[in-house]
């Protein structure tokens, strides 16, 4: 998620490896939490990208039931909530953001708890959300599968994630000129037939970001498109809408770049599948 200085280290080797996650590990910090918070209240990413988006997926909510994934310090499920939700669970692996969600928000169950062990027994939703949040899952097949578990029939798996196109892009030089100038890159050049090429595409693999500084690494998994949908279609679920959201014209954005950059550069990615 796009958050203050936001850079991107490729690791080695690819998801499905045996290895435990530690992805998202950072949000049990609790500085990064509250600084976290804080920014997803003036990020143009959040406020013009994807919570908008994402709250446009919802259907009429009133009586139903719905888990958020990765829920953080709870806003989202409070969100819904409001809406009209009859029992909302917000689940997160980082217990300083589920200390906060509680002591924030009444009438909602929070729980410290991974996406790769979701233990909620004998109930299930109408509406499972994830902002954000599925590419800390160290198997999105796996998730797939749990989600659809946890679904009625015709429930909605709703949830954002960056979009891959943005997360292929190389960051040339990788820590910028001396001036702090780079260029991200996807494609190839060509100098006098040997061919540079920038970016990966079809290779699921781990990635690391920096956040506010550099003592905040944030882990998480990218795969290809292609991997989502084949992973949603063998746990049952059929696409119902994919939304590229576009930064609106009207956006207020001093910098000028940015406002280019989330004009014409994709950023997030948002699916609702619905359970057959």
């Amino acid at each position: 998620m796009p958050l203050a200085k936001r850079k991107i280290k490729e690791i080695a080797g690819h998801m499905g490896k045996k290895n435990k996650t530690d992805l998202g590990l950072v949000y049990k910090d609790a500085t990064f939490s509250r600084k976290y918070r804080e920014a997803q209240k003036i990020d143009p990413f959040h406020l013009y990208l994807d919570k908008p988006n994402m709250h446009k997926m919802l259907p009429n909510l009133k009586g139903k039931s719905v888990l958020c994934l990765g829920c953080g310090g709870g806003a989202e499920c409070a969100y819904i909530k409001r809406r009209g939700a009859s029992r909302v669970i917000g689940i997160d692996l980082s217990e300083a953001m589920i200390e906060h969600a509680r002591s924030t928000y009444k009438g909602i169950d929070f729980m410290v708890m991974s996406l790769d062990d979701i233990q909620i027994k004998n109930e299930k939703f109408d509406v499972v959300y994830a902002d954000m949040s599925v590419h800390y899952a160290s198997s999105i097949e796996k998730l797939m599968k749990r989600v659809s578990s946890l679904l009625k029939r015709k429930g909605l798996f709703i949830f954002s994630m960056t979009h891959p196109l943005y997360d292929v892009l190389v960051r040339e030089p990788p820590m910028g000129n001396k001036n702090g100038q780079h260029s991200k890159l996807f494609g190839y050049v060509n100098k006098n037939g040997k061919y540079t090429i920038y970016g990966d595409y079809f290779s699921s693999r781990k990635m690391e970001s920096f956040w506010f500084d550099e003592g905040s690494k944030v882990r998480f998994n990218y795969w290809p498109l292609g991997r989502t949908f084949s992973s949603a279609k063998q746990a049952g679920l059929a696409l119902d809408t994919l939304l590229e959201p576009k930064l609106p014209k009207n956006a207020s954005i001093s910098n000028k770049n940015a406002y280019e950059r989330y004009r014409k550069i994709p950023r997030v990615i948002i699916f609702r599948f619905v359970k057959s």
